[in-house]
């Protein structure tokens, strides 16, 4: 059956959109332009591909987020002010300050970076509100309301040629998203071998991005609830066969800190001395190569707290506690604050602690905050057999330390726009930061030196202060600035006296062992609780002599080896410690 076309109605219709350019042409030519504005100004993805694969690729990266943005803009365009107003200025403020911090910082938009941001706490946010981001914010919102009110009052919709605009428009935005979702015209184009490479580069327009992040997101949910339920389903170590040899009261504190880098430490040969109060104590036991299980503390903190490995990155049981549980130490952890089931996972490796104190989130980042709940508790098991697991934010960003600690100077805390700034005020920022964690593990050694106890501290990741163009961390294994992470001991003399071949050994291995990883943490604990369990793998267990040395991929970090070359030359002279402040 053959239907006719209505000329009448054809008119109609062309007549409709022809009303429709008349009284809206202007109007559009300045969303056109705008939207022009708007992809070259913030589409940076598609500078990566014109470097890499020639300018023809990248003026159809540009193209395509031109129109994309141009469909957007007549949508909000076509139904109120209002709309377009929050569109402009929503996408100014992802697309400039989300995507600039991103691309200045080194980070990608990955699943690492989205799984942080859904784990990000209120007062995270509010650190990242500074004197730079909110007038730029408030700035940015002021111009794009007087536009918007602008482009309304200057070229209205009426009222009959809106529902054609806006169905216009919403066609467009299907359209385009249905070409990028076939990987038009790039599958066309380009030959096979090269596609993967170019749809991962297009898929970082940001016109494009917000279905990129929610797909991320999707996926985040799917994932973490997964990873519960083999965290669920892991065996309970306390089930297998294992003897305690500690009889006397003895405290374990076990640190696994945020962001602290192996080569800002003075134990290892750095030019400052970050920790001032630590360098007086006789015999702290520093490994100066420890690579971590990730560079994200979701990850590495899984990695730490159970048997997995760098390489086989395979949990089989459920964390130490129950461990010590089950040879009557009395079990506690100081965390930071979780908000839901899906926000750090790894928090259920922890399950079986029998107290644990959660940090109030407006007490967070100043970790001096902590110290209270951390001498209540150990005041209260000073006869006991005790094992406390202390986890807070360290050096993590934004940075934070009291005005006694600023130190290192000038200092630049503002990591939304760190390349605003010169690098030194970050890495002096960030040292100041360290100078605070020194006076936190000093107050608590303070507490344990009359007592049969040790300081096993260790870094979940370290931290990128503008390397090769990098800050934070981006989830990235081939960083050497986030792989590399502080760790070290510290014995009381009565522990020393009535362990003395666990510290022997732990002195040793600190020399001998070339490199280790968070593959030992688990197994380390379990031994300095002079727990001998079949869980335990002696060549992970740095209080054992039959330990082996980690031989996993880690990125070569150069940099760091002169330092521990000169540290060994300066030792062999007996130069004295650098000064805090030098």
């Amino acid at each position: 059956m053959v239907t006719n076309i209505d000329p009448a109605s054809s008119m109609k219709l062309l007549s409709s959109f022809k009303a429709l350019l008349q009284h809206n042409g202007r109007a559009l030519l300045l969303l056109l332009l705008l939207s022009f504005i708007f992809s070259c100004a913030f589409n940076v993805y598609a500078y990566d591909v014109m470097e890499k694969f020639g300018p023809g690729m990248g003026i159809v990266g540009f193209v395509s987020g031109w129109g994309m943005c141009f469909a957007f803009l007549v949508l909000m365009y076509s139904l109120h002010w209002v709309c377009l107003m929050l569109y402009l200025w929503g996408s100014s403020l992802f697309l400039f300050m989300i995507t600039w911090f991103l691309r200045t910082s080194g980070l990608e938009l990955n699943d690492e970076v989205v799984a942080s941001v859904m784990e990000t706490k209120p007062q995270e946010i509010f650190i990242y509100l500074n004197a730079v981001s909110i007038p730029l914010a408030l700035a940015t919102g002021a111009v794009c309301y007087v536009l918007a009110r602008w482009i309304a009052g200057t070229y209205s919709v009426p009222r009959r040629e809106r529902a054609a605009l806006f169905a216009l428009a919403a066609a467009a935005v299907v359209c385009l998203n249905i070409v990028w979702y076939r990987g038009l015209p790039y599958n066309v184009l380009l030959p096979a071998a090269m596609q993967e490479e170019v749809f991962s580069q297009a898929s970082k327009f940001p016109m494009h991005s917000y279905k990129k992040v929610g797909t991320m997101i999707k996926d985040y949910y799917e994932i973490t609830t997964r990873v519960l339920q083999e965290l669920d389903g892991l065996k309970d170590p306390a089930e297998l066969a294992s003897t305690c040899g500690e009889a006397e009261p003895v405290t374990l504190l076990i640190h696994f800190g945020e962001a602290l880098r192996a080569d800002h430490l003075p134990f290892n040969g750095y030019e400052r001395n970050t920790m001032p109060l630590l360098s007086r104590l006789p015999g702290i036991i520093s490994f100066p190569k420890v690579a971590s299980y990730a560079t994200a503390t979701r990850e590495s903190t899984l990695g730490a707290l159970s048997d997995a490995t760098v390489e086989g990155r395979k949990l089989h049981y459920s964390g130490f506690m129950s461990l010590f549980n089950k040879h009557g130490f009395s079990t506690n952890a100081v965390l930071l604050p979780s908000g839901s089931v899906h926000d750090m996972p790894a928090y259920r490796l922890l399950k079986d602690t029998r107290n644990i104190v959660q940090i109030p989130e407006d007490e967070i980042y100043d970790v001096m905050n902590s110290l209270p709940y951390i001498f209540n508790i150990l005041e209260q098991g000073r006869d006991q057999r005790l094992v406390l697991y202390v986890n807070n934010l360290g050096s993590h960003p934004a940075y934070y330390y009291r005005e006694k600690n600023k130190v290192f100077l000038p200092d630049e805390r503002n990591m939304v726009f760190p390349t605003m700034f010169p690098k030194q005020n970050i890495v002096n920022a960030y040292d100041n930061t360290i100078l605070q964690n020194d006076e936190f593990i000093y107050s608590i050694i303070e507490k344990l030196k009359d007592r049969n106890a040790v300081y096993f501290y260790c870094s979940d990741h370290g931290q990128s202060l503008g390397e090769r163009g990098n800050y934070t961390q981006n989830g990235s294994m081939d960083i050497p600035e986030q792989r590399y992470v502080a760790c070290f001991v510290w014995f009381s003399d009565l522990f020393r006296k009535t362990h003395p071949d666990m510290v022997r050994n732990l002195e040793a291995n600190a020399e001998r062992l070339p490199m280790i990883s968070h593959d030992y943490f688990f197994h380390t604990v379990i031994a300095l609780g002079s727990i001998s369990s079949q869980v335990v793998d002696p060549g992970l267990n740095l209080c054992s002599p039959c330990v082996r040395p980690f031989t996993g991929d880690v990125p070569a970090f150069p940099e760091y080896d002169r330092q521990l070359e000169e540290m060994r030359k300066r030792l062999s002279t007996k130069d004295e410690m650098p000064v805090a402040g030098k």
